[in-house]
């Protein structure tokens, strides 16, 4: 099915493969890629399965991150509503959001400070998706978020003298190709007909993968306990 422009009805962007799909599914690309986000919310799940309650942040994280990824699957799949488009974003913003607070709330003194520390970043993104319309502001709204979330990680890698900086270093490097490819999904349709958003979501479960395997281990350090290999 070839979509007419008045058909895509969830409020959604067009994507490059949204024009060339004549498949049931819509997007069949951006869909299937879009589980490699939840993935790591079933492994993780997996991991503390013998002791979830010491791990209650990463248990907090794992339904959302696994209602991201299956949301996003929906939306690209289906396009036709728009509670599948905010399934696609809205976990993700509590997600970045949660985790946010929590890194901040392990570095400043007082929660007063991580509310004024955070309020302010996170109400910028929110002025920069209003005022920059289309993918360049929901770009650069990622990447505040991004550094309102690197930071505080990198004032706890000293702390542990820098232990399993390599997942921080991954991560960033996974998020930072995630939002390019997001942002370069129509130019390289001479190459890759279908774009390239599906590497946005490839390259964000990576990303995410090695994001909560940190969090395991900072919380493993906080309970004195040793860090046994899977």
């Amino acid at each position: 099915m070839i979509f007419e422009l008045d058909q895509i009805i969830d409020g959604g962007p067009w994507y490059a493969e949204t024009h060339i799909t004549d498949q049931i599914i819509v997007e069949p690309w951006n869909a299937f890629s879009s589980l490699a986000i939840a993935a790591p919310a079933i492994y993780f799940l997996w991991r503390i399965r013998k002791n979830p309650m010491q791990f209650k942040f990463l248990l907090f994280c794992i339904p959302i991150l696994f209602l991201n990824g299956i949301g996003s699957t929906l939306f690209h799949g289906l396009r036709s509503s728009q509670y599948l488009l905010l399934m696609d974003y809205l976990p993700a913003l509590a997600l970045t959001l949660s985790i946010t607070v929590y890194l901040w709330y392990k570095v400043l003194p007082t929660w007063w400070m991580v509310i004024f520390t955070v309020g302010p970043l996170f109400g910028l993104r929110f002025l920069v998706m209003n005022y920059f319309s289309g993918a360049f502001g929901m770009n650069l709204s990622y990447i505040i978020g991004g550094i309102a979330f690197l930071l505080p990680f990198l004032l706890i890698l000293r702390k542990y003298q820098y232990q399993k900086s390599l997942n921080i270093i991954t991560a960033v490097l996974c998020f930072i190709l995630a939002i390019y490819f997001r942002g370069a999904d129509k130019e390289f349709t001479h190459i890759v007909s279908f774009g390239t958003h599906f590497l946005w979501h490839i390259f964000t479960g990576i990303g995410a993968y090695y994001l909560a395997d940190y969090l395991y281990f900072l919380r493993k350090k906080e309970l004195g306990q040793q860090i046994n290999p899977v």
